[in-house]
């Protein structure tokens, strides 16, 4: 290979390859290599995850807002004469999770352990006064209800009459009003006749002569 080169004022001069200055090859970096370089060591570990606080969580702390209390204001009651039954929706209740506190003018009862927190129903003031030993609760698991059985107390002579109650208790959002005439007033129960006016309790004739 010849190259000619013109200079000013001089004529032609050849000059051979060997006489250029060619630039030198560039260095490969493997910063610019698609793949890794191949090298006798082994690959650097990949690290590690590192527990730093165990914690031991129980089956009612994972499942249930312990602190959450629900107070139930929407059930139904009825009046069979020697007993007041009182009907408490508390869906998902089992038998353990139920504590039931039963006085003579009171009564609460709790289920813990729900899906949805703690229900509770409290009825202060009852409109008479029960006979707490004989009253009792039962859970009806598969209608999602607890039944309050609560009983009167005991008549002293058979021939005495059985006091109805027009409200189940003072303490409660129906202070004022018969349980179906409040529902009644929310809208509620429009289905259900009013409840009978019972006349006063009297003495027998034959007992005042």
């Amino acid at each position: 290979r010849r190259e000619e080169g013109r200079q000013e004022g001089e004529g032609i001069i050849e000059m051979e390859d060997d006489d250029w200055e060619w630039p030198e090859e560039p260095a490969r970096s493997a910063y610019y290599v698609p793949s890794r370089i191949e090298t006798s060591e082994p690959p650097a570990p990949l690290p590690q995850p590192k527990l730093l606080k165990k914690k031991t969580v129980g089956k009612a702390e994972h499942a249930v807002p312990s602190g959450r209390i629900i107070n139930v204001t929407d059930y139904a009651w009825v009046d069979e004469g020697l007993f007041i039954k009182v009907y408490v929706p508390m869906p998902g209740a089992e038998s353990g999770s139920i504590k039931c506190q039963i006085e003579d003018d009171f009564v609460e009862i709790r289920a813990h352990g729900l899906p949805m927190g703690t229900y509770v129903l409290t009825l202060r003031r009852l409109f008479d006064r029960i006979s707490p030993g004989n009253s009792f609760h039962k859970v009806q698991p598969s209608k999602g209800r607890v039944v309050l059985i609560l009983a009167k107390p005991p008549r002293l002579h058979q021939y005495e009459d059985i006091k109805m109650w027009p409200r189940l208790s003072f303490g409660t959002a129906t202070d004022d009003l018969p349980f179906v005439e409040f529902h009644r007033n929310q809208g509620k129960l429009n289905d259900m006749l009013d409840l009978p006016k019972l006349p006063p309790a009297t003495t027998r004739d034959h007992l005042s002569r």
